[in-house]
């Protein structure tokens, strides 16, 4: 007889050892405490990121034509350190400057060449120590010329090494006694290629002088420049476009000396931006941690109704 009590005893026990552990688990797994745990600390380090965003560094194009930049730290009111600048990844300088601007000299053509730009500064920012960076594109602009429409002579202009770029374009054609011979404006252009086809000019050489008032890159500034190209026109060689210029704002025709057009493009509405800081502000996706304590539950329901009956057995014999 007591070699049976024993075995539903210890079933009992194991019985009862499951179904303390489990409850705990679950618990622990749904309990709000822990979770809120999480989300304080994510918004804790989101609050200290942006803290740090206050202060940053930012290149302004004050005026690419006069060949300077401007590096400037936002929010600070001393700073000490080393600024450090590169064109195209090449080191150019770096110097010791005490004040929340730096001037950048740039050496480049207008027009002619595409530069990116890296400024660092490493040091003190209201006695704090900090590393800061920031990036600037400067463009470049390709001018082509081609006769490849019957009757027409045709000027595109490329801005290259930026993204973006909206404003208003001028096209003017001048003829070798600085006659003006043809022009044309589109205000509104919505891309990076401007083109205007004009009727046949006479053979000979023309200056050809494109204008632009708008912005470009994601900066707010108002840019406003003038590029200017000769070419030799002679409408008994054709001359093929140098590239696809039938790409962007549909070309326009139009008759020497036409004078301005007003018409418009409409632009494109921009795509929703994707926040990455709302999932962390709403405590995100935990980490699943669930197991299989149900069915432990059930095990040790089963483990202990039969140490039960065992036990009931072994009595009555």
């Amino acid at each position: 007889m007591k070699r049976f009590t024993t075995i539903p005893f210890l079933t009992l026990l194991f019985a009862v050892f499951l179904l303390s552990s489990g409850p705990t688990a679950i618990f622990a797994e749904s309990n709000p405490n822990i979770i809120q745990s999480v989300v304080n600390t994510a918004n804790t380090d989101q609050q200290v990121s942006k803290q740090n965003n206050d202060v940053q560094l930012k290149i302004e194009d004050k005026n690419t034509e006069k060949n300077q930049l401007r590096a400037t730290i936002l929010n600070a009111k001393k700073i000490e350190g080393v600024w450090t600048y590169y064109f195209n990844g090449v080191k150019q300088d770096s110097k010791e400057h005490n004040e929340t601007s730096f001037n950048i000299p740039l050496k480049y053509t207008f027009g002619d060449d595409e530069v990116d730009v890296k400024v660092d500064f490493k040091g003190k920012v209201d006695g704090k120590r900090v590393t800061l960076t920031d990036n600037f594109e400067i463009f470049g602009l390709k001018v082509t010329y081609d006769n490849s429409i019957k009757g027409k002579d045709r000027f595109k202009i490329k801005v290259t090494n930026i993204e973006k770029s909206n404003g208003t374009w001028k096209v003017k054609v001048e003829d070798e006694k600085g006659k003006v011979v043809g022009k044309f404006t589109k205000k509104n252009v919505n891309g990076l290629t401007f083109s205007h086809a004009f009727s046949d000019f006479k053979n000979g050489t023309y200056k050809v002088t494109f204008s632009f008032d708008g912005k470009m890159h994601d900066y707010g500034e108002q840019i406003k420049f003038d590029y200017s190209k000769e070419f030799q026109i002679n409408n008994d060689t054709p001359q093929t476009p140098a590239e696809n210029n039938n790409d962007e704002n549909n070309d326009q025709t139009t008759e020497p000396d036409t004078g301005n057009s007003d018409s418009e493009t409409t632009m494109p509405q921009p795509s929703p931006s994707t926040d990455t800081n709302k999932t962390v502000t709403t405590g995100g996706t935990l980490p699943k941690t669930a197991t299989s304590y149900p069915i432990m539950l059930v095990a040790g329901a089963v483990l202990l109704l039969f140490g039960v009956v065992m036990y009931h057995r072994n009595r009555s014999s």
